[in-house]
This record gives structure tokens, C-alpha cells and sequence, in this order.
């Protein structure tokens, strides 16, 4: 079954919202102010969707028009990022999960105990660029041989039980380097033991360019600032 979902963003400070195209076409509302999507949902829904929209969520809402959709949100700063799923009757809860995760913006993927790719979602397609071929594969084949070094000790600490969460980069060919916030969680089975590890991985590369940037500036006006006493001695 095919889901439609689609991807909204809420401005916190200017109380704005826009949609893609996908979420416009199931509330029948693009951009404009928060009032005017709250406008979309009958009284309950809205005034549930307007108390959860500070903090993630996953509800189920109502619209004006009788659909019944799915909204899932996460919280990045003052933006709020969401998205709606129209999930219809006899929707699955596996088609539910895959649809939510090829939407948000952020690579998802599972390994087996194997260190094989068992799902890789479609962040992780459009950012990599390797496609199903990922899939059935190892990591050791698929990441960059000195990114696979330096994260093969994480991967094993999440398989004998810990949960991880760390910044590293990879580096890109005729690129700068690409900085991922990454959490590791081990997977268990039945029995207690670890069977896999669910791998979500956030781009940070514009903060850390944003970090790099700010840091430069703060060195330059420190050397400046040394440079001061000399030049007033000199001009004395």
C-alpha cells in the first residue's frame, strides 16, 4: 500500500509553517500562519497538534475534511520539523515505519550481528548514493576503509549492549569533509542477546563549518588585540 505523507516546518519565534508539496496535498494548506493550519484539523485535533508542537511527537489527528493522519515531529532549535502521514484503513504498521523513515531527514539503517545492512532508508540512499546495493552487504564494504577503523570498536561496543552517541566526519572526494552526529543502539532479541544495531545519523557539517568559522574569527581578533600595545608603543 502506498502511504502519502509529506514534510512541514514550524517557525517557533515567527509562528510560521510551511509544507512540501506531499503535506500540502493532505491538509490543503501550504505556508502561511500556524492559525491557519490549526484551521485545517477539527477543534480536538487542533488543540492537541498545537499543545504537542514544542516537543516530538506522534499523534493522530483528524482534519476538517475527515482524513485521519499520522504526525510525527522532532524539535531542531526554535524550528519544529514534522511530518504528516495519511495512513488510511488497513495500513500496516511496518508500511507506517517505512514511510516515516524515508521522510525525515535524517540516514537510518540496521545492521545484523553480521555487521550486514539488513534496511537502509531513503536519507541514507540520497546522501551515500548507493542504493539498494547497500543492502546484504557488510560495513566493512560499504564505508570508506579508514571511516569503517575508526567506527568498527563503536560498532562492537553497541553489540556487547551499549548505546552510543558521538560527532565524527567522513571524508567526501573534491569535498570538505562530511560531519555526522550519530547514535548507536544495540537491538535485542528474545533472549536477551544483541541480534542487530540501529544506526541514526544526523549531517552537522553546516554547525561545524558555522563552529570552525566562529573559532577562526575569535583567533584572528586575538591576534589583533596582541598587536595593539605594539602598534600604540610604535606610534608613541
Amino acid at each position: 500500500m502506498a502511504l502519502s505523507s509529506g514534510l512541514w516546518t514550524l517557525d517557533l519565534d515567527a509562528g510560521t509553517v510551511s509544507l512540501d508539496a506531499g503535506a500540502s496535498a493532505l491538509v490543503g494548506f501550504s505556508s502561511g500562519e500556524l492559525s491557519e493550519l490549526l484551521a485545517c484539523f477539527e477543534g480536538p485535533s487542533a488543540a492537541l497538534f498545537q499543545t504537542e508542537l514544542d516537543q516530538p511527537h506522534d499523534l493522530r489527528l483528524r482534519t476538517t475534511s475527515g482524513k485521519t493522519l499520522r504526525s510525527v515531529s522532532k524539535p531542531a532549535g526554535r524550528l519544529v520539523q514534522g511530518l504528516f502521514v495519511a495512513t488510511g484503513p488497513g495500513a500496516s504498521r511496518e508500511e507506517i515505519l517505512s514511510a516515516v523513515a524515508d521522510r525525515v531527514p535524517v540516514v537510518l539503517c540496521y545492521l545484523d550481528r553480521d555487521e550486514r545492512y539488513v534496511y537502509a532508508n531513503r536519507e541514507y540512499v540520497e546522501r551515500y548514493g548507493r542504493g539498494a546495493a547497500v543492502i546484504g552487504r557488510t560495513a566493512k564494504e560499504v564505508l570508506p576503509l579508514d571511516a569503517y577503523d575508526r567506527l568498527h570498536p563503536l560498532l562492537q561496543r553497541t553489540y556487547a549492549g551499549e548505546t552510543l552517541s558521538f560527532e565524527t566526519s567522513v571524508a567526501r572526494p573534491r569535498s570538505s569533509p562530511l560531519w555526522v552526529s550519530a547514535t548507536y543502539l544495540p537491538d535485542y532479541a528474545h533472549d536477551g542477546s544483541v541480534q542487530g544495531i540501529v544506526v541514526l545519523s544526523e549531517d552537522i557539517t553546516a554547525r561545524k563549518e558555522a563552529e570552525e568559522l566562529r573559532a577562526r574569527s575569535e583567533r584572528e581578533l586575538l591576534q589583533l588585540a596582541e598587536l595593539i600595545p605594539q602598534i600604540c608603543w610604535t606610534n608613541d
